[in-house]
């Protein structure tokens, strides 16, 4: 084989394994959650449900973490790559910037949405039994 070959099969095995590897531990824990279901309903008991919005909480302190590192440890990256940009903020920065403030969207809807409809759900019977 010659030099450009390996170049591109290297990386390119590499890219696919770890995508493999990313899929596989989902479906992997998607798995052990059925089980976990199929032995909780085997004994008679109903899993816990989860409280309305906690998937986007979750999901906006995930990713406002992950945005936070990225953007953090880019940022040198980006001060000696562009160094006429003003304050270092270059198009790299994007990596880290773009699941920050996806992470905020998230748990700025947590903060908007949920707990509104929890205050609405659970006012509703409280004000059925007043009226009795």
């Amino acid at each position: 084989m010659t030099t450009d070959q390996l170049e591109f099969i290297i990386p390119a095995s590499v890219t696919i394994f770890l995508f493999a590897l990313f899929f596989s531990t989902l479906a992997w824990v998607r798995w052990l959650r059925y089980r976990e279901i199929v032995a909780l309903a085997d004994r008679g008991i109903t899993p816990r449900e989860d409280l309305p919005g906690t998937a986007s909480l979750r999901w906006g302190m995930v990713l406002t973490a992950v945005g936070i590192v990225m953007t953090l440890a880019m940022f040198p990256l980006s001060m000696d790559s562009f160094p006429r940009a003003p304050l270092g903020l270059s198009p790299i920065l994007l990596a880290g910037l773009l699941p920050l403030a996806i992470g905020i969207a998230l748990v700025w809807h947590y903060r908007l949405f949920a707990q509104r409809e929890r205050r609405d759900g659970s006012a509703a019977p409280n004000a059925e039994g007043d009226q009795s």
